[in-house]
């Protein structure tokens, strides 16, 4: 099994800029977006940070039968766009839901067949 990865080796070292706030978290100003971790800072794509942003706010807000009428609406013609993009947000956050799920299935089986061959 290989060993999980660093936050040096996750980011670009290139992409370090001083702590505004030198507080731990993620931060977004005026298109710029960067995260705070122990007294470093780190600059991420804004994109990619407002995309699981999204992910995240749909997931909270709607349930599963909410889910299910949006999709009825989406069917028959009639949801708005804000809904079909929920409806895509939530596709999207259930297939990174269920590649994390096979990834950890994965990683037990072969744990699994290596101890059955040793």
């Amino acid at each position: 099994m290989t060993r999980p990865k660093t936050l040096r080796e996750c980011v670009d070292p290139d992409a370090e800029m001083l702590p505004v706030f030198n507080r731990d978290g993620y931060y977004l100003h005026r298109g710029v977006c960067w995260f705070e971790v122990e007294g470093k800072a780190y600059k991420i794509s804004a994109t990619q940070f407002r995309y699981v942003l999204n992910l995240l706010h749909v997931w909270q807000r709607y349930n599963q039968r909410q889910i299910k009428a949006l999709r009825v609406c989406l069917r028959e013609g009639v949801a708005t766009k804000r809904q079909r993009e929920a409806l895509h947000a939530w596709d999207d956050f259930q297939g990174l839901t269920e590649t994390k799920r096979d990834g950890a299935r994965t990683r037990l089986r072969f744990t699994a067949s290596k101890e059955n061959q040793a």
